[in-house]
């Protein structure tokens, strides 16, 4: 039976919108018979302020917050395939569909690239069973890319941040943006709340990592939370390449982290690279 994988969402800006916001990053995948979780999205705020949320599917809140879903698909035991074909929407986190948005599989020969309709909507066939990145972008907004590995027909949504909004979270943090480094944020998704600071690392060289407070604030963290509506952990200004990435549970908890293939998560310049990790 076939297992659609739903991605979730970060949402930056939780209040005070002021305008138009645009999302973070992309979605995870599943393998026969598994499922990945990831994605992004962002909401204006005056002066800065971010907030985040994750999120099977996301709503839009007073203030802006957004939602955007973002996922591959499983199955065990179904028919093999030469390719799948992904579908689904691209939009800013208002939940605005963005025409003329590009979807595209990177380093694919030939090109596998599709354009978004009026309502941000979109179809792309890919290579089955083979580990991808598929990477969304828009004017004026922050590229996003996530890791996939799909064996069947599914859904990829996903929900693009403002350079804007961006700009005003740097601005918040004291934080320049190195335009030859990327951006890495690990989501710790879980059925229920975990208790404890959730910590992850990676194996290329970064500035300090932030997370987003309940209040929607952003600040330098070396932990974030795991539950139902996630809890990211952000690594700017990330040197560009491949890296592993371990998350790493409270101590003594118990509890444990598995991130989705591939094994390796690329990173590119300027662009979002969403990781999503499955916490119990």
């Amino acid at each position: 039976m076939k297992r659609v994988v739903q991605l979730c969402v970060m949402a930056w800006c939780l209040a005070a919108c002021s305008g138009d916001g645009g999302g973070g990053t992309g979605g995870g995948a599943g393998t026969a018979g598994g499922s990945g979780t990831a994605g992004g999205a962002a909401g204006g705020a005056a002066g800065g302020a971010a907030g985040g949320t994750a999120g099977g599917a996301a709503g839009g809140t007073a203030g802006g917050a957004a939602g955007g879903t973002a996922g591959g698909s499983a199955t065990g035991g179904g028919t093999s395939s030469t390719t799948v074909v992904l579908s689904g929407t691209v939009r800013n986190t208002l939940g605005i569909g963005l025409g003329n948005a590009t979807v595209q599989v990177l380093d694919a020969s030939p090109a596998l690239s599709a354009t978004t309709n009026g309502t941000g909507q979109y179809t792309l066939t890919v290579p089955a069973a083979t580990d991808l990145f598929v990477r969304a972008t828009a004017p004026s907004y922050k590229g996003t890319q996530v890791g996939l590995y799909a064996t069947d027909a599914g859904t990829l949504n996903f929900a693009l941040i403002s350079v804007t909004i961006f700009n005003q979270v740097a601005t918040a943090l004291s934080l320049t943006e190195n335009p030859d480094a990327g951006l890495l944020d690990v989501d710790f998704n879980a059925a229920m709340p975990l208790d404890g600071g959730f910590g992850a690392s990676i194996t290329l060289a970064h500035d300090r990592t932030f997370t987003i407070s309940a209040q929607g604030m952003p600040r330098f963290a070396d932990a974030g939370t795991a539950g139902v509506s996630g809890g990211e952990l952000y690594f700017p200004n990330v040197s560009t390449g491949s890296t592993a990435v371990t998350v790493h549970p409270p101590a003594g908890s118990g509890y444990t982290c598995t991130v989705p293939r591939p094994a390796l998560k690329r990173v590119d310049p300027g662009v979002f690279t969403f990781v999503q990790a499955e916490c119990q």
